[in-house]
């Protein structure tokens, strides 16, 4: 408790506090809003306010542009959602696995905006004899998928920059200048294989990105895949 006696050592300690730390009213903009601050000309208090509105201006200014790509990345989130929807209903009434394979190709391409893709397969479907530059049938235990080490993964699709030994792998003469990709698995433990998404820009696919719509596109492109195989015997 201040009393009178000791109402000038509080002050002083106060004051003492906040000359070695002038950032305390800053981190504590409560205690400022509390106070009673003089707003004539040549006190110095005054300066303590400007200082405030532009402490809330910048906490402001950082809230809007997280709001801001919370609300870019739901709109991307919903756009890929519709995106892989069309997909779907696209390949579904497509009697076999052959025109399957071809409208993929066209809706990665279309509707994706993948600069490059190519479906790796471990076994050959009915009508897919592969090497046409979008398909390709690789034995699983293949040396050339060796340059996919680290990269390959069978739970979950897996994104970042494109090595040359691995452009010219899945994409020949026609990778010049991809820079990012990501392979997504298809099936259950990459069962059937691999789907590779390449693009040009490097921040296409980077390492940070969430891959949950992969996954989910890779399902997609399996379960017609299979689908697709069936009816065509």
């Amino acid at each position: 408790m201040v009393t009178e006696g000791n109402s000038g050592f509080a002050e002083q300690a106060v004051a003492d506090y906040l000359g070695e730390h002038p950032e305390f009213l800053i981190r504590r903009p409560d205690v400022l809003l509390a106070m009673t601050l003089g707003h004539s000309p040549g006190e110095r208090t005054t300066s303590l306010v400007p200082r405030l509105a532009a402490r809330l201006w910048r906490s402001n200014a950082e809230l809007e542009t997280r709001i801001e790509k919370l609300s870019a990345r739901a709109r991307s989130n919903d756009a890929l959602a519709e995106k892989i929807h069309r997909l779907t209903v696209t390949l579904l009434p497509l009697a076999s696995a052959a025109k399957r394979i071809e409208q993929l190709r066209i809706s990665l391409r279309r509707d994706f905006s993948v600069d490059r893709t190519a479906l790796i397969l471990f076994s050959p479907l009915t009508g897919a004899d592969g090497n046409d530059g979008f398909v390709q049938i690789v034995d699983r235990r293949a040396a050339q998928l060796r340059s996919f080490v680290g990269w390959l993964d069978p739970k979950r699709p897996r994104c970042g920059p494109l090595l040359s030994q691995q452009r010219d792998f899945a994409f020949g003469a026609s990778g010049a200048g991809l820079e990012s990709a990501a392979t997504v698995p298809l099936g259950e433990d990459a069962r059937l294989g691999y789907l590779v998404m390449a693009s040009q820009d490097p921040q296409r696919f980077n390492r940070a990105q969430h891959v949950d719509f992969l996954r989910l596109l890779g399902d997609v492109i399996a379960a017609a895949l299979v689908r697709g195989a069936e009816l065509g015997h």
